[in-house]
Parts: C-alpha cells; sequence; structure tokens
C-alpha cells in the first residue's frame, strides 16, 4: 500500500534538505549578493519550486566572526535552508546552522531547527539584508524557469 503524500514530505523532505546541505555535498553554490558584513551564497542544486513556493539552501560568509547569543562561541558562516513565497512576498527559515569557519566548514558551533510544518512566513526584511539577497536570487531563479 503506498504512503500517503503528506507522509512522504515529511519523511523524505528532510533527508533531501540534508542531502543539499553544504556539509554533506559541495553544492553549486552563486553569490547571491554582498554587502560590508559577508557575502550571501545560494546553492543551485538545492533550488526546487513548489507551487507557489521556492525552497533552497543559502549560506552566508561573515568578513568577521560573530558571536552566538548562547554560549558565546564564535563563528563565521551561517547556512540556513529556507522557502520564499515570489508572489506573495514572504521568506521563512528552518534550519539555521552556525559554523567555525567560512563556507560552512569546521566545528558546528550551533544550530535551531523548526519541523517544515511550522515554518512560519514573515514579510521580507528591508533592501541589503540578507535574507533579501537570498529571495531576490532564487524568486528571479524561478521566474526564469
Amino acid at each position: 500500500m503506498p504512503m500517503p503524500p503528506a507522509l512522504v514530505r515529511r519523511l523524505v523532505v528532510p533527508l533531501l534538505l540534508a542531502a543539499a546541505s553544504p556539509v554533506a555535498a559541495e553544492g553549486d553554490w552563486a553569490r547571491a549578493g554582498e554587502r560590508p558584513a559577508g557575502a550571501v551564497f545560494v546553492d543551485q542544486m538545492s533550488v526546487q519550486r513548489e507551487r507557489d513556493r521556492v525552497r533552497f539552501v543559502a549560506r552566508v560568509d561573515l568578513a568577521r566572526a560573530e558571536r552566538l547569543s548562547r554560549g558565546g562561541r564564535e563563528f563565521r558562516s551561517v547556512i540556513v535552508d529556507a522557502s520564499a513565497k515570489c508572489g506573495s512576498q514572504q521568506f521563512a527559515t528552518a534550519r539555521t546552522a552556525y559554523y567555525a569557519l567560512p563556507g560552512g566548514r569546521g566545528d558546528k558551533i550551533g544550530e535551531f531547527a523548526a519541523p517544515v510544518e511550522t515554518w512560519h512566513f514573515a514579510s521580507l526584511p528591508p533592501e541589503g539584508s540578507p535574507e533579501r539577497m537570498m529571495f531576490d536570487f532564487v524568486c528571479a531563479k524561478a521566474a526564469r524557469s
């Protein structure tokens, strides 16, 4: 008997996102933007269109180390599993992982994760923010495909 689609999504999608993670594979990173605090990249292999949504994995490499609020350990890069609703201009993240070195390398310093079912979509942050750079990049890519 086949599994219900909702169950398949709940079981398979997290595995696909993990496989698309730069820790699991190098990926095909494209620069989505840059600002004085660091550069923003999107793994082009991770970009998936799902009806009105675009899911993807992105990375922010920081120009200088920052400290986590909990534990105070320094990190130089952040990897996010995110989703964009291009038409309604909304953005959400499910997993955010902090790494000691640029490129999502070195020790994992910390992680915040939310199940896909609990993603909360919010209005876009202002122009020039890392989240806005990610959104603009993936929505432009989705419009071309």
